[in-house]
């Protein structure tokens, strides 16, 4: 039946959509992306689409998928960044759909094995729980989840509120290499095994980039994490290339390494698995744990203070035996250890669990080794660190995902759609070009649609003429002048969008208190409230200032009269001692290209579209973007900057620092 229905039927004006929902009225816009997505599926082609706030892409893609791919048969998996995308995706949209069109399919979500309980480690942890005090909070925890179980809906962490502690959930999450199998007398029942026969089986599959991530690296293996699949949607898809460069890497950290020997000897309200095990070896092992976790603490303080004795450096190191390898060697005796002591247990849960963490060492080792030899002239090696927490990661990313994307995904998938509303480091099809390189779907079709808002009517770009520059001494506080004037006279119900935290607590500190004077809400990214909690006390207050960094410059809704005045601190170029900044503008110099406009450039315009497109979310939203960087207006790569915006008015003529002070 679904064949004499077509997209203009569902989508346009008085068809089926518009019909069931008050207020729903065709967009041209919609109906182009829809349209374009039908043809490369149809054709089994890559499409890469920019989709800009107000067309309403999720159905764009949606609506083609059902008509077509899914209803010959064909399996989708649709692959989203943030929680609350996938949400909508399967609570709203494909419910609204399967409602009104005569398709029958089946939807799930896939989500990573960690987010499930699962049941035999949980008896196992129960079993642990008479050696602990009867009041203690990890008791009192396994009983809440024991209460929990009967009635789960599909035994996810999400589902507990309030949340168990980290620690506690390591112990009862489910786990793939101590997993029995259908060995399992929990098989039947068990929660992750039933999401993945509902994965199987479903015509549409909703998932996240990091879990796709893995089984693009598990297919290389012979193994997978998700079914077979003709189509692939990935949304948010401005996304993918750091998710991908993280989970395509290496990476071993000191809080990692004292997870994992606390869950094998012990400590913050974990009994550890040692004290279940049998054999006089159990001892052993306790002791070498217990010694590599001071040879660990030892090894990561020599790579903070390597860090801390240069000051200028940015973490990189591109040589090998930097620091002695005190690690891998007992790593690997840990594990030989922990193996023979598995071949010792009666008890098959007990013998999986040793073995697992037998691979567990050895995998670390393996990791420590590679992050040590620095031979893989594809990776680009750092440190991070946090002083404040002695926190200490050492990493390998690839520099370049394109050809591995290439090769492990784009050649074997029939078609894939790569959307999202800011992909463009322009405002056409060309400007598509950056984006397609980098992420390897070369060959792909390309395609902007254009904004369904009026911006020469709903938004006004100012630029204050008289400011410093950013990096000169007095910037910050003109900038607080001009940003409290602005927000007088708009009342509030602004975004300050920093580029560094550095920038954040300059202006925070500058007008956190004239901000309260005049009654009005200030947050912080970083205080106590996490990102959520803090968008919506910002919503529901009206007039709130927030003051955010790198995750509030994109992937923030917020509709409505609420916010009205975004501020653009600084263009957001990438920063260039960056580690793997550093090594792409290395890379573009002895390809004979120039860094600034290969790379710098078009991500710091990229960028600066998502920082401005928090403004205008729906038809009637209307405010003022204040940017502070007169370079936009001076420099000639500004042009760039301003052309990215479209038909949005530009001004110059905005209070300046000289007309207004930060105490009001």
């Amino acid at each position: 039946m679904s064949a004499v229905i077509s997209i203009q039927d569902v989508l346009g004006e008085g068809g089926i959509l518009s019909r069931r929902l008050q207020g729903f009225r065709e967009r041209p816009q919609q109906l182009e992306m829809a349209n374009a997505i039908a043809a490369a599926v149809n054709e089994e082609r890559h499409l890469v689409v920019e989709a800009p706030t107000g067309v309403g892409k999720s159905l764009a893609y949606l609506v083609p998928l059902l008509l077509g791919a899914v209803d010959q048969g064909r399996k989708v998996v649709i692959v989203t960044h943030t929680i609350a995308l996938q949400d909508q995706l399967f609570d709203k949209d494909i419910p609204l759909l399967a409602s009104c069109l005569p398709v029958e399919f089946t939807v799930t979500k896939a989500m990573g094995r960690s987010n499930y309980l699962g049941i035999r480690r949980f008896g196992l942890a129960q079993e642990r729980a008479p050696t602990l005090v009867a009041d203690d909070p990890t008791v009192r925890s396994l009983q809440r989840v024991a209460d929990w179980v009967p009635q789960a809906f599909e035994g996810r962490r999400q589902e507990l509120q309030p949340p168990v502690r980290g620690e506690l959930w390591e112990q009862i999450q489910s786990e793939s290499d101590n997993c029995l199998g259908h060995r399992c007398d929990h098989f039947n029942d068990c929660f992750y095994q039933s999401a993945r026969r509902r994965a199987q089986s479903a015509n549409i599959v909703i998932t996240n980039h990091a879990l796709y991530a893995i089984d693009i690296m598990l297919r290389k293996q012979d193994a997978a994490l998700l079914p077979e699949h003709d189509v692939l949607v990935v949304d948010e898809a401005h996304h993918l290339e750091r998710v991908a460069q993280e989970h395509f890497g290496v990476e071993i950290s000191r809080q990692g390494m004292r997870r994992f020997l606390r869950r094998l000897v012990g400590g913050r309200g974990s009994r550890g698995l040692l004290p279940s095990l049998e054999g006089q070896d159990a001892n052993t092992v306790e002791a070498m744990a217990t010694s590599l976790a001071a040879a660990s603490d030892r090894f990561f303080d020599e790579v903070d203070s390597w860090c801390a004795s240069q000051p200028q450096s940015n973490g990189r190191y591109r040589e090998p035996a930097l620091w002695d390898d005190v690690l891998s060697s007992d790593l690997d005796q840990l594990g030989q250890r922990l193996e023979s002591l598995a071949s010792n247990q009666e008890r098959e849960d007990l013998r999986l669990e040793a073995e697992a963490f037998s691979f567990r060492a050895g995998a670390l080792a393996s990791g420590v080794r590679a992050l040590l030899s620095v031979d893989d002239e594809d990776l680009v090696y750092f440190v991070e660190r946090e002083p404040r927490r002695r926190q200490v990661t050492m990493a390998a990313r690839p520099l370049d995902i394109g050809p591995i994307l290439e090769t492990d995904l784009f050649d074997r998938m029939g078609s894939a759609i790569l959307t999202s509303a800011t992909l463009s480091a322009g405002r056409d099809a060309k400007g598509l070009e950056y984006f397609v390189k980098r992420h390897g779907i070369t060959g792909a079709d390309q395609k902007v649609i254009g904004s369904p808002f009026d911006l020469s009517r709903l938004m006004e770009v100012h630029v204050p003429g008289d400011l410093p520059l950013p990096d000169d001494t007095g910037f910050d506080e003109a900038a607080a002048g001009v940003i409290l004037s602005q927000v007088d006279r708009l009342g509030g119900g602004a975004f300050i969008l920093c580029t560094s935290y550095r920038s954040l607590e300059a202006l925070w500190r500058l007008l956190a208190g004239p901000l309260r004077e005049r009654g009005l809400l200030a947050l912080k990214q970083g205080d106590s409230l996490d990102r959520a909690t803090m968008l919506e006390r910002f919503r529901e207050d009206g007039n709130a200032v927030l003051f955010g960094a790198e995750s509030f410059w994109h992937g923030v809704d917020v509709p409505g009269p609420a916010l009205r005045l975004v501020v653009i601190t600084r263009l957001p170029f990438p920063v260039p001692a960056h580690p793997m900044n550093e090594a792409r503008s290395e890379r573009l110099r002895r390809q004979g290209e120039n860094p600034f406009t290969r790379f710098f450039l078009p991500e710091a315009v990229i960028r600066f579209r998502q920082g401005c497109g928090r403004l205008v979310r729906q038809e009637d939203d209307e405010g003022l973007v204040l940017c502070l960087d007169r370079r936009v207006i001076e420099r000639p790569y500004g042009g760039k900057f301003r052309a990215s915006l479209g038909d949005a008015p530009w001004v110059t003529d905005a209070p300046s620092a000289s007309q207004s002070g930060a105490d009001g």
